[in-house]
């Protein structure tokens, strides 16, 4: 059995220098740990795209157009102006591709 008389300075004083290196590692380890949880997650396109992401091609110019909304009023580019506005023509009833074009849209 070791008693503090059997143990030299110099031990004493490597044993004080392994404790804080391992508590300043502790320290380091622990603040990257916190600023990795503070700081925002950056996605990469390929995890955007796994997320749900559907990148849409660059918008075109429209041109003057006369529609009928579904009040029987015309509607025209006056009413898209100055707003985001995403335009998909749907059919109200097709075996197939609509109903689930539809549901990812309304997704």
């Amino acid at each position: 059995v070791l008693t503090s008389q059997a143990v030299s300075p110099t031990q004493r004083r490597g044993v004080y220098i392994t404790v804080a290196l391992i508590l300043a590692l502790i320290l380091i380890m622990l603040a990257g740990f916190i600023h990795k949880l503070k700081s925002p997650r950056v996605l990469s396109a390929e995890e955007l795209r796994i997320n749900g992401l559907y990148i849409l091609d660059t918008p075109r110019q429209l041109s003057a157009f006369t529609l009928q909304d579904q009040h029987g009023r015309d509607f025209g580019i006056e009413q898209l102006q100055g707003k985001w506005s995403l335009v998909f023509f749907g059919f109200t009833h097709c075996p197939d591709i609509c109903p689930s074009t539809l549901s990812l849209l309304n997704n």
